[in-house]
């Protein structure tokens, strides 16, 4: 079958079967989201676009399954997962960082079904000194390398909130300082977006005992307490936030 009969036998399912109120680009959106999910993991799994990728065993991908209305972004592969092989999802063999999370989304009655997760850059960066890794920010390019997948992630899910964790994910879209704009809403492709904390961050500096984490930490939660509070102002019938926070 030729591409043009393809096109021509899809227009026609879609004409017959696309309920009468629907948008059809909807329709269609909703029916191949699962398919769009699968593809980016599959191109992410056997990326080599930039140095790192061949640094690590395998990358980071997409935690979603297509249903999901908010989406976390993080910043890159952590130095705890550099040894896992084929794809791990944001913040897993993490503890410290997925505690923090748990804890918010347990204390803002947060369905955590309803929330995607993926990191801007799906390798570790890493210099190589005497055979060690040691960690560095992503350069630019291997920032434009891995950009193309989080804006295909962000295409397919069509989410409702988009929460930056810490600047690597913000610069991806914003030219910014974290410290500087965190808990204020942005635009990223349309979609409302609110850059904060990383929680790598913050563990970062309770493991250094820095005095400033139990500051940078609240801070954390407010802003996140103000992102799921206008979700659920937003979204009352939709079960992203189970109740009133």
């Amino acid at each position: 079958m030729g591409i043009d009969e393809v096109y021509d036998t899809i227009y026609r399912l879609v004409e017959e079967n696309c309920p009468e109120q629907s948008n059809p680009v909807d329709f269609v959106t909703d029916i191949v989201r699962p398919l769009s999910i699968r593809k980016l993991s599959k191109l992410i799994d056997g990326c080599a676009m930039c140095s790192i990728s061949n640094g690590c065993k395998g990358h980071t991908s997409l935690k979603a399954n297509g249903g999901e209305s908010v989406l976390m972004i993080g910043e890159n592969m952590l130095e705890e997962q550099i040894q896992t092989e084929g794809l791990v999802m944001p913040f897993s063999e993490a503890k410290r960082e997925t505690e923090i999370m748990e804890r918010i989304m347990a204390a803002y009655s947060v369905n955590t079904e309803a929330v995607a997760w993926m990191n801007v850059v799906n390798c570790f960066p890493f210099q190589d000194i005497k055979g060690e890794m040691y960690k560095r920010p992503p350069t630019q390019k291997e920032l434009e390398c891995c950009k193309p997948y989080i804006d295909f992630a962000i295409r397919s899910l069509r989410p409702q909130l988009i929460i930056l964790l810490g600047n690597v994910a913000l610069n991806a879209f914003r030219k910014a300082n974290v410290k500087d704009i965190h808990g204020e809403w942005i635009n990223v492709y349309g979609v409302r977006a609110m850059a904060v904390y990383s929680p790598s961050f913050i563990a970062e500096l309770e493991r250094n005992c820095d005095s400033l984490a139990e500051e940078y930490k609240l801070d954390f939660q407010d802003d996140l307490l103000k992102a799921f509070r206008w979700v659920r102002a937003e979204y009352p019938d939709w079960d992203i936030v189970t109740k009133d926070i």
